[in-house]
């Protein structure tokens, strides 16, 4: 086996370090915000305005599939240029991106104004029932558009940073003003507690002024760090014949774009269109709370691994080994199926226990739904083969989104119109098992790296059967033990006590057991020992601008 390639490779793995750990301790930071955002929220202006809230997000997440995912295909882009200080391709490369943009942020916005007149017949029989005023709608839809919009205008530069693996100076600037942001909402909560309209008012200005301020921000942080960056817009329609590869990767990353927004992002709409009875916003509401669960342990993982796509791109410009980074892969897939796991474990014996200490009521979901949810997340979460699809530029497969949204609709329908919100999260189930887990994986080893995918299914079996029979053995001891948990402090001293001992018994055997989790364990100790005890062999010059 090949060693590890020596060029940059200490600034890599310092940088990747760096970014993964701001950004988990940021969205910590924000997660615990979060919880008593949505506590103090319900309590005041109750569920189905947040319901309506979760709503208008995914539409405006939906107006989103306009950028193309050509935000994606830059940043594929980038890689060899910033590898090689090519400061004029650079600012060429991201003119293309501003005028792409403007065109974009022009088309979404007249989109929603036409859909704006829609909203009485779109929302009309929902509001109605929750009785919540047509303006409340209008009012937090514009706001929200307000929001995505200026990412598109001003922000779409920020893309650099993250090629160039200083993406935690951004997670610096963006999470810490939707800190602040929820902070000064539970504020506002707690003030206007007795008076509803007050409160919704407040929460609206927030958001509006937070997001200009993050918007400055962003803005003086890369005049900062790139004095030299000087786009031109107007050139757009000549460059893009320059760079023809980026139009064709942007061609092929729509269809993944759209993928991405029905896999994840549509539920609320499904769960309203399927279960379209008096309590249709109600659900939606319970759903999210469980979707706070998911898109906290999604944000952990993802704050770990977001670095590894412009790392892996970065070691590819510089031609590093291909069996290292092959080996990079697995050692990763034992990583993420090891917390994929742990926290699906979690969601599953522990979610009703805080549903009723956070929220309280019965908002929450039956033990077959809990289980069906369980197993959902951990498909989403241990899904490892797009940080290394996007770094080589894998976008060719643009039939394998449609199908996976094709199978999600029909059975998310199918199902769900006979087992109701279970059958929704079955449908979910088939369309992450089907695409996600089947085709990525041969996908990647056979076009990727050239080798038999039965590498990728060895280790992901046998993890998911070792691990998966150690929670069930823990779980069964966690309902004999303790049942169900009744203050805060029991849940927390109970959870962690768990999540320990369940730590403790699975890195264990599985280090004792399966091989390929012993290798990665000892892979990620060696990036250890190397990037904490020695010193850099080439020290990157420390004038350099890019690097």
């Amino acid at each position: 086996m090949q060693e590890e390639p020596s060029l940059n490779s200490s600034r890599v793995a310092s940088q990747t370090a760096r970014n993964s750990l701001i950004g988990v301790a940021f969205f910590i930071f924000t997660l615990l915000a979060q919880f008593f955002y949505r506590r103090y929220f319900i309590n005041t202006l109750g569920d189905d305005l947040l319901g309506l809230n979760g709503t208008l997000s995914s539409i405006i997440n939906f107006l989103n599939i306009a950028e193309l995912g050509l935000g994606t295909a830059i940043g594929f882009s980038l890689y060899k240029p910033l590898v090689e200080r090519d400061k004029q391709t650079i600012n060429e490369i991201i003119s293309l991106q501003g005028w792409f943009y403007r065109i974009i942020c022009l088309l979404i916005a007249g989109v929603s104004v036409v859909l704006l007149f829609f909203f009485p017949v779109i929302l009309g029989n929902l509001l109605t029932i929750s009785k919540i005023p047509l303006w409340y709608a209008y009012a937090t839809f514009v706001v929200l558009l307000t929001s995505s919009l200026l990412g598109y205008i001003f922000n779409y530069r920020q893309i650099l940073l993250f090629s160039d693996l200083q993406g935690y100076k951004v997670t610096v600037i963006m999470r810490g003003s939707v800190l602040g942001k929820l902070l000064l909402q539970v504020a506002a909560f707690l003030y206007f507690r007795g008076n509803p309209l007050h409160a919704y008012i407040s929460w609206l200005l927030i958001e509006f002024l937070v997001s200009i301020v993050q918007t400055i921000w962003l803005e003086l942080l890369i005049r900062k760090v790139y004095p030299w960056l000087k786009t031109k817009k107007s050139l757009g329609n000549q460059l893009r014949h320059k760079y023809p590869i980026i139009l064709k990767k942007t061609g092929q990353l729509f269809f993944h774009k759209i993928a991405y927004f029905v896999v994840l992002m549509s539920t609320p709409l499904i769960i309203a269109s399927v279960l379209e009875t008096k309590n249709a916003l109600y659900m939606v509401a319970v759903y999210q709370n469980y979707y706070v669960l998911f898109s906290a342990a999604n944000g952990i993982v993802m704050a770990i691994y977001s670095a590894i796509t412009p790392a892996i791109g970065n070691l590819r410009a510089a031609q590093s080994s291909q069996e290292y980074i092959e080996r990079l892969f697995r050692s990763t897939l034992s990583l993420r199926i090891l917390m994929a796991m742990t926290i699906s474990l979690v969601i599953l014996y522990f979610s009703k226990d805080l549903m009723l200490l956070w929220v309280g009521g019965d908002r929450y979901f039956t033990s077959t739904e809990t289980l069906l949810f369980s197993i959902y997340c951990f498909l989403q979460l241990s899904r490892n083969t797009e940080a290394f699809t996007e770094a080589y530029g894998m976008f060719q497969d643009v039939w394998a989104p449609l199908v996976e949204a094709a199978i999600l609709i029909a059975g998310c329908f199918g199902l769900g119109s006979i087992w109701g919100l279970s059958g929704i999260f079955g449908g979910m189930i088939l369309s992450a098992a089907t695409i996600v887990h089947l085709w990525k994986p041969f996908f990647l080893y056979h076009y990727g790296f050239g080798k038999s995918t039965w590498l990728y299914f060895r280790t992901w079996c046998g993890l998911v059967l070792l691990l998966g029979c150690i929670g069930v053995v823990l779980g069964w001891l966690k309902e004999i033990l303790w049942g169900t948990i009744t203050n805060f402090l029991s849940f927390i001293l109970i959870g962690i006590g768990w999540l320990l001992l369940y730590l403790a018994v699975a890195c264990i055997l599985a280090y004792l057991i399966l091989p390929d989790f012993r290798q990665a364990t000892h892979f990620f100790a060696e990036k250890a020992k190397k990037l904490f005890f020695k010193k850099e062999e080439a020290p990157v010059e420390e004038n350099s601008d890019l690097l």
